[in-house]
């Protein structure tokens, strides 16, 4: 049997069972979670939600399933983090920002990958690097793990940084590319493009705040990098 709620002013319920009473349709949660303020964290952050994507329920179920990475990769066994509905807005409440359902393209980094001109463009076609050739090789193979076993092997080398950055990503090692592009050095020809995809592993790491930061700061030097920046900030709900 059902258990049927009176609203006093006295009523309390947990996150928990007020998150599963308005997933499943009950108007006194409903009214619940609207007629008072609240202390606890995880049901501020739940009210939030709600508040600004009027009280869509259907929104309310797509976020808390949400996967916040897709990478097409040959590590097709990733296991995706589902974020609590409060710790990511007590995150954005401190920057400032609320996530809308209506632009939920961020969910997906693929989105935002930018195709590259090729290893071509950059490398004399003369080096004799076989190392890095042969990673290259693998790069563009998309054999992704193999490539990095070569761009080890070049220590110090921008293009072995870079690519093991995009290689990082496209397994889905966010932690391990931040620090292979936060070595491309400044000079070189791939420091702009290492900024806008460290910008990218902080949005999809849980570091919301320092990637908008660090697109809103850069300026990139190749317009389809503004592009790709101006669509992340509105899909983020930024602008």
């Amino acid at each position: 049997m059902a258990t049927i709620y009176v609203m006093t002013t006295k009523a309390k319920h947990s996150y928990n069972e007020v998150l599963d009473g308005i997933l499943n349709q009950q108007v006194y949660f409903l009214e619940y979670i609207k007629s008072y303020n609240f202390d606890e964290d995880d049901l501020m952050g739940l009210k939030l939600f709600l508040e600004n994507n009027d009280y869509d329920i259907d929104a309310l179920k797509k976020f808390i399933s949400i996967e916040p990475l897709k990478i097409n990769s040959k590590r097709t066994n990733s296991i995706y983090k589902i974020y609590k509905i409060a710790a990511i807005f007590l995150f954005i409440m401190g920057v400032g920002y609320f996530i809308k359902l209506s632009t939920c393209k961020h969910q997906n980094m693929e989105n935002y990958m930018i195709e590259d001109a090729g290893f071509k463009v950059w490398m004399n076609a003369a080096s004799n690097n076989i190392d890095l050739i042969n990673g290259m090789s693998y790069y563009k193979n998309k054999d992704y793990t193999e490539a990095l076993s070569y761009f080890s092997k070049t220590p110090n080398n921008d293009t072995a940084f870079y690519y093991s950055g995009i290689s990082s990503i496209q397994l889905n090692n966010l932690n391990e590319a931040e620090t292979f592009l936060s070595k491309v050095p400044s000079t070189s020809v791939y420091f702009n493009r290492a900024v806008y995809y460290i910008s990218l592993c902080y949005l999809y790491n849980n570091q919301i705040e320092k990637g908008i930061q660090l697109l809103n700061k850069t300026q990139f030097t190749e317009t389809v990098f503004n592009e790709k920046r101006t669509a992340i900030l509105k899909d983020f709900g930024i602008q």
